[in-house]
């Protein structure tokens, strides 16, 4: 989860401003955990009875991507209603990005990592 809300990544280089990205990410966390749970059940309806091979379950990546593009829209919202039917199609949204569970299946990792992850982010540099 870490990884996939880029934690790292701060938008600035205070303390203040630290700590309110970290806030924001753990927000978000929370809100894409059950967005997750909404989506995953959507997804079942959808493919129940049908003959699938796999299990499939909403793509944890378009799930932050979405949010992170309309979550704050729907928060905004004039009236309850619209705030309502904005999160709804944001689920919906998710629901149509569905990846398979393939039991047994791993794939190996990169054999190095990059060098710098998170290249834009505000670092502070000591002078030699």
């Amino acid at each position: 989860m870490k990884n996939k809300l880029e934690l790292e990544n701060s938008s600035g280089r205070t303390e203040n401003a630290v700590l309110q990205d970290f806030w924001a990410c753990m927000h978000l966390a929370n809100i894409a955990a059950i967005a997750k749970d909404e989506a995953n059940e959507l997804v079942k309806e959808q493919h129940a009875g049908k003959d699938n091979k796999y299990v499939y379950i909403p793509n944890l990546n378009q799930l932050i991507g979405s949010l992170k593009d309309t979550y704050i829209d729907a928060c905004f919202a004039h009236s309850k209603r619209q705030r309502i039917k904005r999160m709804n199609s944001v689920i919906a949204q998710i629901a149509r990005a569905v990846i398979p569970i393939r039991p047994g299946r791993s794939i190996p990792g990169p054999l190095s990592p990059r060098k710098s992850k998170f290249h834009h982010n505000h670092k502070s540099t000591v002078n030699p």
